[in-house]
């Protein structure tokens, strides 16, 4: 996946998501997410309840709790490549997300740059704190499966 932050003329400030396919000599873009004057921190891929992907982002932050700072868009198949239409947003806080993972549409979290950890859901925009620690920095959450080996 390559994320590029798109400026036009130094200060209009969009984001842009190209995903590539890899082919012997170069690379195609197959998939792309446009988000107009916001800057995506970073993204993550989860299969949504209906079978499309969807894309999951966090966004840095305007600092006056202007708009949502999580984000989701669904994969949809266009002529030309694949599409994520964004679906929805939630998630207002002052401080820029940083890291944004999902287990499910359902099960989804975020961390800020001062230590904050939130839980969303993307079904129903609803989002908490689960806990702040000031003194750490979260710079990147992954969600790990855990198998148990009985003997």
């Amino acid at each position: 996946m390559l994320g590029l932050k798109v400026c036009f003329f130094g200060q209009k400030r969009d984001s842009l998501v190209l995903l590539l396919k890899p082919h012997h000599t170069y690379c195609e873009p197959y998939a792309y997410f446009y988000l107009e004057e916001r800057l995506l921190a970073t993204a993550t891929f989860v299969p949504g309840d209906d079978g499309a992907v969807r894309l999951v982002g966090a966004l840095l932050s305007d600092y006056e709790m202007g708009y949502d700072l999580t984000v989701w868009a669904r994969a949809t198949p266009m002529s030309k490549g694949t599409l994520f239409i964004p679906e929805g947003s939630t998630l207002r806080t002052r401080d820029d997300l940083v890291s944004v993972t999902a287990a499910s549409m359902q099960d989804c979290f975020a961390g800020d740059d001062s230590g904050g950890l939130f839980a969303f859901s993307a079904n129903t925009g609803e989002f908490r704190e689960i806990d702040r620690d000031r003194t750490s920095k979260i710079r990147a959450l992954k969600i790990v499966d855990f198998i148990s080996h009985q003997r």
